[in-house]
């Protein structure tokens, strides 16, 4: 009898547990399709919400052309020294930024060694 009743117990586990599962997964479904139906009209609106970011940006550029010109500036700037640093081969800031070739002279100069 013993068997018997477990065997009826994991099958009624077992169903309610696959009843669970097919349950979440239509829930879930459900979800993805919401979001999915949020993003493609999030989408649609992107090309309006650009063309007036850029409408902005344009009106404020007639607005105050030396303003965008000096930004551009200095971050081409900020660009340049950042890269310059960054593949510089020159290891002078070892030296306390100056460069090896000026203490190879002093020292041919001067006589000192370092």
């Amino acid at each position: 009898m013993a068997g018997t009743t477990n065997r009826t117990d994991s099958r009624t586990t077992e169903s309610v547990v696959t009843e669970n599962v097919t349950q979440k997964a239509k829930q879930t479904a459900e979800e993805l399709k919401e979001y999915g139906e949020r993003i493609k009209s999030r989408m649609s609106e992107l090309p309006e919400y650009g063309r007036d970011i850029l409408t902005r940006i344009d009106e404020s550029a007639h607005a105050n052309p030396w303003l965008h010109v000096g930004i551009a500036c200095v971050g081409g700037f900020l660009v340049g020294m950042a890269f310059g640093r960054l593949f510089s081969t020159d290891r002078s800031r070892e030296n306390g930024g100056i460069p090896e070739r000026t203490f190879l002279r002093a020292e041919e100069e001067f006589g000192y060694d370092s």
